[in-house]
């Protein structure tokens, strides 16, 4: 599946998502957040809904970056919409 994935021309994908909260540890060097998303391939009439968790540690410049980005399928336009 991930080789099929990697090989798709994912450029015309529309992405939209929606952070619902996050936090950071007390040690300040790891924090996550997370919420929603909607992607909807290019050309297809079919849009995929879920939800995401984005896991961050702090560079030594103060700079944050993602060390792990997940998602997951299984929720409906209508939570999405309705910020649930």
């Amino acid at each position: 599946a991930i080789d099929f994935l990697s090989q798709l021309n994912d450029s015309s994908y529309t992405l939209q998502w929606e952070p619902k909260g996050g936090t950071i540890a007390q040690s300040g060097e790891l924090g996550y957040t997370y919420g929603l998303y909607a992607l909807k391939p290019g050309g297809k009439d079919t849009t995929l809904y879920g939800t995401y968790v984005s896991i961050w540690k702090k560079q030594t410049d103060g700079n944050w970056k993602f060390v792990l980005d997940s998602g997951n399928e299984g929720i409906g336009e209508q939570e999405l919409n309705n910020g649930q």
